[in-house]
């Protein structure tokens, strides 16, 4: 079952040192990370969801209190959750629109465009011909519909 929560790792740190308070949506043992605006020093100064041990802790607990539910009420209108990793929660959330499906091309395309940003050409060419042959195997399809039949089927 899916879960959206804050929180703050040590391993994502802006260049100044400091770290972001997280978004962290969770999907059986994947996990996808929204970084938020707020920042704080030390690890220590996150506990259980809300900011302590500083002197604009409760400032900072009021914005963050005004902008999670935010995220939680497009998480919360995610149909078949069940049906979608992590990644694609998030994709989902931080979508400007709101989608009536995501459909296996839509979030392929972006995905496609995420790894040219990043300077992997040849994996996002890779993963365009894949697309390419699944989508004129199965057409496009919405994500939620992808299931262990629709797999064999495309396999056979």
């Amino acid at each position: 079952m899916a879960t959206i929560r804050l929180t703050v790792l040590n391993s994502i740190k802006e260049s100044d040192g400091r770290l972001p308070v997280l978004v962290c949506i969770s999907q059986e043992s994947k996990r996808a990370y929204i970084k938020t605006e707020f920042l704080i020093n030390d690890i220590a100064e996150f506990d259980n969801g809300k900011v302590v041990y500083r002197k604009d802790a409760n400032t900072m607990n009021k914005r963050i209190e005004f902008v999670f539910p935010q995220f939680k009420e497009k998480y919360d209108n995610i149909e078949n959750k069940e049906w979608l990793t992590a990644l694609q929660i998030k994709q989902v959330i931080i979508s400007k629109k709101k989608p009536t499906h995501i459909s296996f091309i839509e979030f392929w395309k972006s995905r496609i465009s995420e790894f040219k940003e990043e300077g992997r050409n040849s994996y996002a060419k890779m993963n365009e011909e894949t697309i390419r042959i699944f989508t004129k195997a199965e057409g496009d399809i919405p994500i939620s519909a992808i299931n262990t039949l629709l797999i064999e089927h495309f396999k056979k």
